[in-house]
């Protein structure tokens, strides 16, 4: 989970808000000769009352495929590959926020101090939060409260 679905785990934190409980699986399903898991997945429950779920493989022998969909009452977004592939919010034409372009223009103008990071680190602590609290609750077999 960590290797194949970090980024989209911090995409999903940063849309639905902060997660208040999880419960994680994880195995080796495909890969015996390997020293983690290959398939991992993780239900969240989130501080709005929104459910979500992680599925991440490295078992999957076609092309690399990275979603995060977000489906509600109103409406749904589906970004596949880093790109906004559905959007059907009626009456709402503006998607989500745009982030920097260019995260390397941006990491170095941090660096020279001209700007904050359009991502802090408090942004990544939340998605490794999220991360630790499902393999601990793999390992315990149980719902994991956050903050841990």
């Amino acid at each position: 989970m960590a290797n194949q679905g970090i980024h989209q785990v911090d995409l999903m934190q940063w849309v639905m808000g902060p997660v208040t409980r999880v419960c994680g699986h994880y195995t080796i399903a495909g890969h015996h000769n390997c020293a983690t898991e290959d398939l991992a997945l993780a239900m969240l429950e989130f501080e709005s009352g929104a459910r979500g779920s992680i599925v991440t493989t490295t078992t999957w022998t076609g092309a690399q495929i990275t979603r995060v969909g977000i489906h509600g009452t109103r409406g749904a977004a589906l970004i596949s590959n880093e790109t906004l592939a559905e959007w059907t919010v009626p009456g709402d034409d503006e998607p989500l926020e745009v982030g920097p372009v260019n995260i390397v223009e941006d990491m170095v103008g941090c660096i020279r101090g001209e700007r904050e990071p359009a991502c802090p680190a408090s942004e990544g602590r939340k998605s490794v939060e999220i991360l630790r609290a499902a393999y601990l609750s793999a390992e315990c077999e149980e719902w994991v409260d956050l903050p841990l």
